[in-house]
């Protein structure tokens, strides 16, 4: 059974796993699974790359006894990536691995799949994409302690690391008859107000120390509804534009439970972003900024002429291409069979989207996946904003 954050990826892990290097060797495996696919399916699958890495590294370093041996770390992943996997769910995981580092996560779309051996981990066609998605700091706080959140592509991850309890207590005094009489209940509230005020000041600070050391896209508020706004007068001015949502919830509910309130105000943050993305992309093609349908976009790409790709994020398409990169398209041209800039014939290729996106890649193109407004792209999968 997956756990809330079996395949969290954190603050340092990106940068981790595009620093590291290994002269003896690191696999990296993109492993895709499809909608359609059963867990056998996916495990026949998996068989299948492994294969192929072992391949890689008897390649990369014949009879290399420390690559031999990650090959079968590889093996004991795939009951890990089992128990990750889920059926009628399009997902990648991205699997790291060498004698020093061992780290594997989900991505909510296609990459292409790939075995690779090298000194260093392949991570071309993943950076691109890591980039579209916003990491969310979640604060979830009350009148004794607060607890901070880390949510990115789907997980939730408590950063125990800045887990904050605060003392909360009522002001003493004596029971002495004249020591009740000097203290009024008046005072008393004072008191306390004053403690919660610097409880959340001391929380802010904290949370602007964690923005400062790690960064977080948008943020979001937990607490009672009635304490939600008490907080907001005390986030520093960097923070008040990532307010991205609010939810009521206690500082002491499970993961699970603010997993699943989060997952909503999130998703809906999604929803708001693709709708602002799709008219633009409407609007720019209504003035020739911009083009819709993937035989458009392909001519625009080879061209260079592509500032950002807009496409859903089950979007296939097969086609042709030219094995040098000049040329590809959907359908083959009537009576050519070969490329027009170096002659070499053309290919099938089955996953048309995946050249599409390292082409996208390789020209340094922005890429934004539609989730859940797809009907708003008039129809089409795929479109590109355009640079001229």
């Amino acid at each position: 059974m997956k756990k809330i954050n079996d395949t969290f990826i954190g603050h340092q892990d990106i940068v981790d796993i595009a620093k590291h290097k290994n002269p003896k060797g690191a696999i990296s495996l993109y492993i895709y699974s499809s909608v359609d696919e059963t867990e056998r399916d996916f495990a026949s699958h998996f068989n299948s790359l492994n294969d192929m890495a072992r391949r890689e590294a008897e390649e990369f370093k014949p009879n290399n006894k420390n690559l031999k041996q990650l090959a079968v770390s590889i093996e004991k992943k795939r009951r890990a990536l089992l128990d990750c996997f889920m059926e009628n769910k399009a997902q990648t995981f991205c699997l790291f691995l060498s004698n020093d580092f061992d780290k594997f996560f989900e991505m909510p779309v296609r990459v292409k799949e790939r075995a690779v051996v090298n000194s260093e981990f392949y991570t071309m066609p993943l950076l691109a994409l890591l980039e579209q998605f916003e990491r969310f700091a979640i604060l979830v706080f009350g009148h004794q302690k607060a607890r901070l959140f880390n949510y990115y592509l789907g997980n939730l991850q408590e950063d125990t690391s800045i887990f904050h309890n605060y003392v909360y207590a009522v002001p003493e005094f004596d029971s002495s008859a004249s020591s009740r009489r000097a203290v009024s209940e008046k005072n008393v509230h004072h008191k306390i107000d004053d403690k919660y005020r610097r409880h959340l000041k001391e929380i802010s600070g904290i949370l602007f120390d964690n923005f400062r050391k790690f960064g977080f896209d948008k943020l979001l508020l937990a607490s009672h509804q009635s304490e939600i706004n008490s907080i907001k007068r005390h986030l520093h001015s960097y923070l008040i534009p990532r307010l991205a949502g609010e939810f009521t919830a206690d500082v002491d509910d499970s993961l699970q439970t603010i997993k699943e309130k989060a997952d909503t105000i999130i998703a809906e943050h999604r929803k708001n972003k693709e709708k602002t993305k799709a008219i633009e992309l409407l609007n720019n093609h209504a003035h020739n900024r911009a083009v819709l349908g993937v035989e458009s976009v392909l001519e625009s790409l080879i061209s260079g002429n592509v500032r950002e790709l807009v496409l859903t994020d089950d979007f296939h398409a097969e086609g042709f291409i030219c094995p040098e990169g000049h040329f590809a398209t959907v359908t083959l041209p009537e009576n050519r069979r070969s490329c027009v800039f170096c002659g070499k014939d053309l290919v099938v290729q089955p996953f048309l989207e995946d050249q599409i996106i390292e082409k996208a890649f390789a020209e340094k193109v922005e890429i934004f996946h539609i989730f859940h407004q797809k009907d708003l792209l008039a129809g089409y999968e795929i479109g590109a904003l355009l640079r001229f």
